[in-house]
C-alpha cells in the first residue's frame, strides 16, 4: 500500500516477513537514473557539509514504529501522515529541515498517539485535524483540536458513552472530539456481503468569489466544508462533518461494488461489471453553507419554483447541471482564464433559466433582460406567471436599484402584479425604478382593484399620487378628502416610499411630500413621526427631513436637483455636503438671490453641481425659459421634475408654449439624446392633455406631427371629463 501527498511518497513495504514504513523524498532532484540513494531515520538531524549529497539525491526516511502499520493516510491540507495500526493510531507531523539559506529537506516528527482499542482498523482517512476510522462495519470519525489553554494535560470530550478511542498521555494540547456510524445491515444474509470499503475524506476549498476578476492562482484556499463517504456493497453514504454531522445522500448501486472515489462533482464506483459515475452536491451543500440563500428563495427549491411551468424532469436536469457549473467555479485557480470566461458565462445562463430569486440575482441580469425573457403573449386571454419570477420582480423593486424601466416594460409589470399578487400593486408603483409608467395605465388598474382584502387608503393614495403626477390636482384631492387625516397617515406608515425615496445612497423627498408641505403641512408632519415611530426611518432621516422644512434660512430642496445631481457621480461626500446645504439656502426665503450671483459666477456649469446651483438662481429670478434650455442641453432627464415642482399657475402655460414645441423641435433633430427627448415629450402630452380643451390642445400640436403618435393623447383630451 503506498500513498502520496505533495513531494513525498509513503509505502508500506513488507521484506522476509517483516514491515516497514518509508518516505520516498527529493526524486526530483536526481541528476542521473544511477544516482545514489540515501537512507536515513526519521527525525535524524543532517548536518550542514552534507548538503550537497542530499541536494541531488533521492531519500528514504525510515519510520520505525512498534507495531506493523495496517493502513496509511496523507492530510491533503498540510501533508501530515496518519499511520494506522491495530488497537492504535501514529501521527507524524511534515516538517523541513533548513540546512543554509539554499536548501532545506523534508522530515517527519511524531506528533500524536491516538489508541483505539478492541478496534483494527482496515482504512482511514486523515485531513486537517479529522481523521476517519473504518472497521469491517463501524466508522468512527475523530475531530482533533489544539487546546492551548491547557498545556499540562489531555482532554478528550466523546459524544457518545463507552468511549474507544484514548490520546497517549504524552502528548498535549489536543482536545478529541468522537462521531460514531454504523450503518444498516439488516438487509444482508451473506456474511461476506457485509463489509465497508473506500472509506474517504473529501475537503472542499473556494479561492475566491465566482465572480471576481483577480487570479486566484495567488490566493490562499479557504476550507469551506468537510465529506466523509463510506461504502457497503449495494450502497454509500455521503456525510457532511464541519459544523454539525448531517447525512447527505444515499448511493443505491444496482450492482455489487468493489471500489469507490469521491469528488467534489462525481462519485465513480467499481461495480462487479461496470465502472458507474454519480453526480453529487457537495459544491452546493459546502456553498449553502457558507450563504444558506445562494440557490435558494427562502426556503423554495428549484422544483417548487418551476412546478407551475416545466416538468420535473427538465428541472432535475437543470439544477444537476448548475451544480456541476458551480462545483468547478469552487476552484477556479486549476482553470484556463478562457476555461474560467466560458463557465462564468454558463453560470449566470443557468441562473438565468432557474429562475429563482437569488439564481436571477447571481446571473448578473438587469431587471429589463430578465423582462425581456418572459413569454408575455397568451392564447386563452389568462396569463401565468412564474412564482420566482414575482418574487425577484418584488424583491427588486424594493431594492431601491438604480435602475429605471421603459415606460412599456413598467406597464407589463403594472399587468403582471395586477394578475398574480395585486396587494403589492400600490408598493411596486411606489418603487423609483417605476418612475416612467403612465400615471393614466396605473390609475385604471388601481381603480380595477378589489380593495376587500387590504387597505384601501393605501391605494387612494397611490392614485394621489399618479393624479399629482399628470398635474391633475381635482382628482388629486378628491382622493385626499375620501379618508380621514388619520388612515392617510396609516398609508403613508404602510408604504413610506409615497413621502421619501432613495437615489443613490441619499434619502429625498417626493413631489407627494413636496405638495404636502405646501397644502397640508400638519398631514406631512403626523406623517413623518409616524415613520419613526414604526421605525420606517430613522431619527436621523426625520430630524433631517424637519431641517429642511422648519428651519428659517433653509428650504427644501427642489425634487428635480436631486435627479440632475445623480446624473453624475459625486465622489467627494464633504463637497456634497456642503452643496446640499448652499442648494437649501438658495431654496430657502433669506437670500436675495440677485445679490449672490456674482459670488457665484466662478461656479462652472461644466458640472452638474455648479449646474443646479445656477439653475436654482434663475429660478428664483423667474428666468424659466433660459433654465428650460439649459437643461434640455444638459440633462433632459430632469426637465420633467423641473417642470412638474416650478412651472405652477401664471407659468402653467411654459408647459404648451416653450416645453412642448421645444421637445418636438430638438427631437427632428435626432442625435444621442432623441430617447431622452422622447420621453420627456410623452410626459408633457400627457400633462397638456389633462390642462387644455381639445380645440387649444390641437392648436399647440406641431403641424407636421405624426397623427397616429398624438391621437392617444387626444383621445384622452376629449374624454377626461367623464373620467373625473
Amino acid at each position: 500500500m503506498c500513498v502520496s501527498a505533495r513531494d513525498y511518497l509513503v509505502a508500506i513495504e513488507e521484506k522476509n516477513k517483516a514491515t516497514f514504513l518509508r518516505a520516498y523524498v527529493n526524486w526530483r532532484s536526481k541528476r542521473t537514473e544511477n544516482s545514489r540513494v540515501c537512507i536515513r531515520m526519521v527525525g535524524h538531524d543532517v548536518e550542514a557539509p552534507f548538503s550537497e549529497t542530499f541536494r541531488d539525491q533521492m531519500s528514504i526516511v525510515e519510520m520505525p514504529l512498534s507495531e506493523a502499520p495496517l493502513c496509511i493516510s496523507c492530510c491533503p491540507v498540510k501533508g501530515d501522515l496518519l499511520v494506522g495500526c491495530t488497537n492504535k493510531l501514529v501521527l507524524f507531523s511534515l516538517k523541513y529541515q533548513i540546512i543554509n539559506e539554499e536548501f532545506s529537506i523534508l522530515d517527519f516528527e511524531r506528533s500524536l498517539i491516538i489508541h483505539i482499542d478492541n478496534i483494527t482498523p482496515v482504512e482511514i482517512s486523515f485531513c486537517i485535524g479529522y481523521v476517519a476510522v473504518m472497521s469491517d462495519l463501524e466508522v468512527l470519525i475523530l475531530k482533533l483540536e489544539s487546546d492551548p489553554k491547557n498545556g499540562e494535560g489531555v482532554n478528550h470530550h466523546p459524544r457518545k458513552t463507552n468511549n474507544p478511542v484514548k490520546l497517549s498521555e504524552d502528548i498535549s494540547n489536543e482536545t478529541l472530539q468522537l462521531e460514531r456510524f454504523a450503518p444498516d445491515i439488516s438487509s444482508y444474509v451473506l456474511s461476506d456481503d457485509i463489509k465497508l470499503h473506500s472509506l474517504q475524506l473529501l475537503p472542499i476549498y473556494q479561492t475566491g468569489s465566482l465572480t471576481s476578476e483577480r487570479k486566484n492562482s495567488s490566493q490562499e484556499k479557504e476550507l469551506l466544508s468537510l465529506f466523509c463517504f463510506f461504502s457497503l456493497p449495494h450502497v454509500g453514504y455521503l456525510y457532511m462533518v464541519v459544523k454539525s454531522v448531517e447525512l447527505m445522500s444515499v448511493y443505491q448501486y444496482p450492482e455489487k461494488s468493489q471500489q469507490a472515489v469521491l469528488t467534489p462533482q462525481f462519485l465513480h464506483v467499481i461495480t462487479s461489471n461496470n465502472l458507474q459515475c454519480y453526480t453529487v452536491r457537495c459544491s452546493a451543500a459546502a456553498a449553502r453553507e457558507e450563504d444558506p440563500y445562494v440557490d435558494t428563495t427562502l426556503k423554495v427549491d428549484y422544483s417548487n419554483t418551476y412546478k407551475t411551468a416545466k416538468t420535473q424532469s427538465c428541472i432535475h436536469l437543470l439544477s444537476e447541471a448548475h451544480l456541476l457549473v458551480r462545483a468547478a467555479l469552487m476552484d477556479a485557480s486549476q482553470l484556463e482564464p478562457g476555461e474560467k470566461a466560458e463557465l462564468l458565462e454558463a453560470f449566470k445562463e443557468s441562473c438565468g433559466h432557474l429562475g429563482d430569486c437569488y439564481s436571477r440575482l447571481m446571473s448578473g441580469l438587469s431587471m429589463a433582460e430578465v423582462l425581456a425573457r418572459v413569454d408575455w403573449a397568451v392564447e386563452d386571454g389568462s396569463q401565468k406567471y412564474e412564482r420566482g419570477l414575482i418574487f425577484y420582480i418584488n424583491h427588486s423593486l424594493y431594492e431601491n436599484l438604480d435602475e429605471e424601466l421603459s415606460e412599456e416594460l413598467a406597464a407589463k409589470v403594472v399587468q403582471m402584479f395586477y394578475v398574480a399578487e395585486p396587494k403589492q400593486l400600490p408598493h411596486i408603483l411606489c418603487s423609483p425604478s417605476m418612475k416612467n409608467i403612465d400615471p393614466l395605465t396605473a390609475i385604471s388598474y388601481l381603480r380595477k382593484l378589489d380593495t376587500s382584502g387590504f387597505s384601501s387608503v393605501l391605494v387612494t393614495l397611490t392614485k394621489a399620487a399618479m393624479a399629482l403626477k399628470m398635474r391633475d390636482l381635482d382628482m388629486h384631492r378628491n382622493e385626499m378628502k375620501s379618508h380621514s387625516e388619520m388612515k392617510l397617515v396609516c398609508g403613508f406608515i404602510l408604504e413610506p416610499r409615497l413621502l421619501i425615496q432613495q437615489r443613490k445612497g441619499q434619502t429625498v423627498p417626493t413631489e407627494f411630500a413636496v405638495h404636502l408641505k405646501e397644502t397640508q403641512p400638519g398631514l406631512l408632519v403626523a406623517s413623518v413621526l409616524g415613520l419613526q415611530k414604526n421605525n420606517k426611518i430613522g431619527i436621523e432621516e426625520a430630524d433631517s427631513f424637519f431641517k429642511i422644512n422648519t428651519c428659517s434660512h433653509y428650504g427644501l430642496i427642489s425634487p428635480w436637483v436631486n435627479v440632475l445631481i445623480s446624473s453624475e457621480s459625486l465622489a467627494d461626500k464633504n463637497y456634497m455636503e456642503d452643496l446640499s446645504k448652499l442648494q437649501s439656502l438658495i431654496c430657502g426665503p433669506s437670500f436675495d438671490i440677485a445679490s449672490i450671483i456674482p459670488f457665484l459666477e466662478p461656479l462652472s456649469e461644466d458640472t452638474v453641481a455648479g449646474l443646479s446651483v445656477h439653475v436654482l438662481c434663475r429660478t428664483r429670478l423667474e428666468e424659466y425659459e433660459r433654465c428650460i434650455d439649459r437643461l434640455l442641453e444638459r440633462c433632459p432627464e430632469a426637465v420633467i421634475p423641473y417642470a412638474n415642482h416650478e412651472l405652477k399657475e401664471e407659468n402653467r402655460t411654459l408647459w404648451w408654449k416653450k416645453l412642448l414645441p421645444e421637445l418636438c423641435q430638438r427631437i427632428k433633430c435626432g442625435g444621442e439624446k432623441y430617447q431622452l427627448y422622447l420621453s420627456s415629450l410623452k410626459e408633457t402630452l400627457s400633462i397638456v392633455a389633462v390642462e387644455l380643451q381639445l380645440r387649444d390642445f390641437l392648436n399647440v400640436l406641431p403641424e407636421d406631427g405624426t397623427a397616429a403618435f398624438f391621437l392617444p393623447y387626444l383621445l384622452y383630451c376629449s374624454r377626461k371629463k367623464s373620467l373625473t
